[in-house]
């Protein structure tokens, strides 16, 4: 059971989101992390993430795109995180 309800989440994402571009979907607000990721491997890193409510991602997948301040991301993973939110992890 979740405390937050999609009002709630709404807000958030209107406090804390960005604006992206979504290739199955139109624009959609979430929470965009550009982590660090070592080219060579050595350190380990998160890479870039995009959090978003999960009713706005309806249909997400693998291999669709987000554009995110002119660059697009591919979608890797998905990951809901059985709050009502979805964890989108991105490949540059």
């Amino acid at each position: 059971m979740t405390v937050e309800d999609d009002d709630d989440r709404a807000a958030l994402l209107a406090d804390f989101g960005v604006s992206a571009t979504w290739s199955a979907g139109g624009s959609v607000v979430g929470i965009f992390d550009a982590a660090y990721v070592d080219p060579l491997g050595l350190f380990e890193g998160s890479g870039p993430m995009f959090t978003a409510a999960v009713i706005d991602l309806d249909g997400i997948a693998q291999e669709q795109t987000f554009t995110i301040d002119g660059t697009v991301y591919t979608v890797v993973e998905v990951r809901p995180d059985g709050t009502g939110m979805v964890l989108v992890r991105l490949r540059a």
